[in-house]
């Protein structure tokens, strides 16, 4: 990806690993598969680092009076667990033991290798441990359930191979490490208590979340792959989760219908939620999910989330952030996104229901039109709290610094219910209509407000943009209805109409009980069609500001620089325009019905009509205040600027609510 600022491309995330059959790996970055262990070593004992005081196990043994020594090895792992002193290896050699392998001291088991030597247990664990320093390496275990840890004990699991259970692999309250292994075919990792660690290791095809990471402590994921789990790749129920280099993909949805690469949502309090450089891809409802979390996602990419099979009434997308303060009064779940990648996400890029959310110096791409109505579908969401639940609303803040917002479906960014966004150095372009009326938008920016929302009234909501373009964008470039909108040092252009519509540059519209109010300063409005600054029943301040080159539309209607237009529904449209120019339209260069507009220091250059008044719909009179000299010119002829009534329509007002 690039960002703003940037001349070349750069990846995100690690290399995606192939997928692999039963018993075999990849890894992030590697591109081909291979064993758990590549090299079983010589038999018996292979490369088991064994010593003065390993006790030495072999099945294949038939000389009777086993001591555990190399020549009269024990044919059980139990027999070898109990002889053994605390910290000594029990060294297994080739076989498939069935037994139940309990061990109350820290004895460490080597296995040959995970291909040639197996633990199988047709009811409870294959090893159960209840002391602190417990190691497991190089060998499988299949059958119930793989690994059991008492709340008292720690485990490190090492090269092993989890697989063919009927339950979990791993259930544990003490603190576990998994390094260097395969989970697969298996009822997942369930991990609560102390914390976890999993590191360069396999998950996948599990019957349950990959990994179920529950309790008050913190747990971390590195180097590893999540994938083919049923609902959730991580389910974090605890307060701390980091997630670094690791791939979470292909998570289908289970049977109430979700599905999420990684979902967050602590059994109580607030939780924090950190994910790295890592991969998310073609998960189900949501590449992440997030309730009453702090989550900050960095260098990472979020792609093709996909939504087949889940619920649709279920919230869907890239990254998802809910605050539900019927669920925890007064705590917000917060959002933060530097240096990453997401796209082709359905239906949206990013959404957030409540609390704030910073983007930084990230690319949202190539959000799909949302089935099953294809209606909605955005870049980047964010409004006041969950939907329905208006009492319960939560003020909700998009920050977005040096940002790319391309590609997307319906509208690129949208601020609903009472939402605030401030956008800074950022780019945000080409936004593609959904294609379905009367749905079809395609807005760069929209403030937007619901009337059965009444509380999004009060909290108002506001858009300030500053230092950005937004280029080739559908029907409107910016478009608010009601709300504070500031806009500056800006660049708005090539807005393309639709079938259905036109593509105008900035729509300031108010919305019942909710006015509306504009204020663009030195900002360039460029190439737009219908019209370029249209101001519904709203106020609206234009300083040191060009608008220039507002095209008709394909009929050969409309085209005017400047429209302001006083409604009956909404209210009286005022314009104040300083120090600025208004140049090359197809129609006029400001039009106003019954509105008011104040004029100082402003130039109309080469409209077809230089100013036109016409009455509004209740025939509320226009009316054009020239506060200093200005000019109305085209070459060399510049006449005084004389205000016409061409019996001139309004353009029609954007749909400015959902």
């Amino acid at each position: 990806m690039a960002v703003p600022g940037e001349t070349t491309c750069r990846a995100i995330g690690p290399v995606e690993p192939p997928t692999c059959g039963a018993g075999q790996v990849a890894l992030p970055g590697e591109t081909a598969c291979h064993d758990v262990v590549a090299d079983c070593g010589a038999a018996p004992w292979g490369a088991i680092p064994v010593d003065a005081t390993t006790q030495y196990v072999d099945q294949s043994y038939a000389g009777g009076a086993s001591d555990g020594s190399v020549a009269k090895p024990w044919t059980k792992i139990q027999a070898g667990v109990d002889a053994a002193a605390s910290g000594a290896i029990v060294a297994v050699a080739a076989g498939t033991y069935a037994e139940n392998v309990n061990a109350t001291k820290a004895v460490r088991i080597w296995g040959r290798c995970p291909k040639l030597v197996a633990i199988t247990s047709t009811s409870g664990a294959a090893l159960s441990t209840s002391a602190s320093g417990t190691e497991l390496h190089t060998i499988a275990a299949s059958g119930d359930v793989g690994v059991r840890v008492a709340s008292s004990a720690s485990i490190t699991i090492d090269q092993v191979w989890l697989h063919g259970l009927a339950g979990a692999a791993v259930t544990a309250d003490g603190a576990v490490t998994v390094r260097r292994s395969l989970v697969e075919s298996a009822c997942g990792l369930k991990l609560t208590g102390t914390p976890s660690k999993i590191d360069s290791t396999i998950v996948r095809g599990t019957c349950d979340p990959g990994l179920w990471l529950s309790g008050s402590s913190a747990s971390t994921v590195s180097a590893s792959v999540i994938e083919d789990a049923s609902g959730v790749g991580i389910l974090m129920t605890s307060t701390s989760l980091e997630v670094d280099g690791t791939v979470i993909r292909t998570i289908a949805a289970d049977g109430s219908g979700f599905a999420a690469g990684i979902a967050a949502v602590p059994a109580s309090g607030h939780g924090t939620v950190n994910v790295r450089r890592s991969l998310l891809r073609r998960n189900g409802a949501a590449g992440i999910w997030s309730k009453l979390v702090d989550l900050t996602v960095t260098d990472t990419r979020i792609a093709d989330t996909t939504a087949t099979g889940v619920r649709h009434d279920l919230f869907s997308g890239g990254i998802v952030g809910v605050t539900d303060n019927t669920v925890s009064p007064g705590t917000t779940t917060t959002v933060t996104i530097k240096g990453s990648l997401l796209e082709r996400n359905w239906p949206v890029g990013v959404v957030m229901y409540g609390g704030p959310l910073d983007i930084e110096a990230s690319v949202v791409r190539d959000t799909p039109v949302a089935p099953p109505n294809s209606a909605v579908g955005a870049g980047i969401g964010i409004e006041c709290g969950v939907e329905g639940k208006a009492p319960q609303l939560t003020p909700a803040r998009l920050t977005m610094k040096g940002s790319l917002v391309e590609r997307n479906a319906y509208t690129a960014i949208g601020l609903f219910d009472g939402a605030s966004g401030s956008i800074e150095s950022s780019a945000i372009r080409d936004t593609r209509p959904s294609g379905v009326a009367p749905y079809e938008r395609g807005y760069g920016v929209w403030l937007s407000f619901e009337s059965n929302n009444p509380q999004a009234k009060v909290l108002r909501g506001s858009l300030a943009i500053r230092g950005s373009v937004l280029s080739h964008n559908r029907r409107g470039g910016v478009v608010t209805g009601g709300g504070d909108t500031t806009i500056e040092s800006t660049t708005i252009r090539a807005t393309e109409p639709v079938a259905t519509g036109p593509g105008m540059g900035v729509y300031v519209g108010s919305w019942v009980g909710v006015h509306a109010t504009l204020a663009l300063r030195a900002s360039l409005v460029d190439g737009n069609t219908q019209a370029g600054v249209y101001v519904d029943g709203a106020d609206a301040s234009i300083l040191a500001t060009l608008v220039r080159g507002t095209l008709a539309t394909m009929d050969g209607g409309f085209g005017d620089a400047l429209v302001a237009r006083t409604d009956s529904t909404v209210g009286n449209a005022t314009v104040s325009a300083a120090h600025s120019r208004f140049e090359g339209s197809a129609r006029a260069g400001a039009s106003a019905f019954g509105a008011s507009v104040s004029l100082d220091a402003t130039a109309f250059v080469c409209n077809a009509i230089q100013l036109d008044g016409e009455s509004s719909d209740t025939m509320q009179a226009y009316g054009f205040d020239f506060v200093s000299r200005g000019t109305c010119a085209c070459g060399k002829d510049a006449p005084p600027c004389q205000v016409l009534s061409s019996s001139l329509t309004p353009p029609a007002p954007l749909p400015a609510t959902r």
